[in-house]
């Protein structure tokens, strides 16, 4: 780890940003309780790192955080189509983990395709060489939350400039695939929420109330939207190889019931 839960204690005393964890460690499961109680908002375990996903996933939910699955640039990305519906986003690595200032991996991006082709409404991250130039590529494909190190801090136009020209970049793509009917077939959520992105966010969870959306969807779309999310729950829930104790489906309803999907990440949410 390059940043512990002391510093994010220390950050949290300061800030009312999200607070997203992407956890580059060998036994995620080991520093959760820790990072939830430093004020962390989302936990991103790597999928390679741990045998048991659907446990960590409960246990982040334990800690009232949002989940995130992350993988390799090695690593399939079919490997986490089951675990999609069970977290609120996916990161895709664009270079190989270990440190900073790599050059961006274009060839990742089929991957990133793949994913907003199979999920619209997930949140769909990118870590990895990501700049005002690359963020393009990334945002075209389909991602919608940009991680970027370098690309900020030594950015020759300066950091706010830097920022500024990747979120308007992301939301522009965002508009161009914008929906005109079933939110079943949307656009993936705005970079940051706003009224309007409310109630795509809400059309997700199929426990939300859609009091709080400003009127961007009806609420026979949102029903459609919604519904549409449960059959892909129920297909989870009734797919038991291996499972002859019911073990996995009882996991699958625990993990779903204390889940509460808000659609995209919170306003000041791009990662440093």
């Amino acid at each position: 780890m390059t940043i512990g839960a002391p510093v994010i204690k220390s950050l949290r005393g300061h800030t009312k940003a999200f607070l997203d964890m992407h956890m580059m460690v060998s036994r995620p499961e080991q520093w959760v309780s820790d990072f939830a109680k430093a004020g962390a908002d989302s936990y991103t375990f790597h999928y390679e790192a741990t045998s048991e996903p659907l446990e960590l996933i409960k246990l982040i939910r334990k800690w009232n955080m949002k989940v995130g699955v992350a993988i390799k640039p090695k690593t399939d990305w079919q490997k986490v189509v089951e675990l999609a519906p069970l977290v609120d986003m996916i990161l895709v690595m664009t270079v190989e983990p270990g440190f900073g200032g790599q050059k961006f991996m274009a060839d990742q991006m089929p991957k990133v395709a793949a994913l907003r082709q199979q999920f619209p409404n997930l949140n769909i991250q990118v870590d990895g060489g990501v700049d005002s130039k690359t963020v393009h590529t990334c945002a075209a494909a389909g991602a919608n939350v940009i991680v970027s190190g370098s690309g900020v801090f030594l950015a020759k136009e300066g950091a706010k400039h830097a920022i500024s020209a990747m979120k308007t970049c992301v939301q522009s793509h965002i508009d161009k695939t914008k929906p005109t009917g079933s939110l079943s077939a949307a656009a993936p959520p705005p970079v940051e929420v706003s009224e309007s992105a409310a109630a795509a966010a809400a059309a997700r969870d199929v426990k939300s109330d859609f009091a709080g959306a400003s009127g961007a969807a009806s609420a026979e779309t949102n029903s459609n939207a919604a519904a549409s999310l449960e059959a892909e729950r129920d297909r989870i829930w009734n797919r038991t190889p291996s499972d002859t104790d019911g073990s996995l489906q009882r996991l699958y309803r625990s993990l779903w019931s204390g889940s509460r999907y808000v659609g995209s990440m919170p306003k000041n949410s791009i990662n440093l």
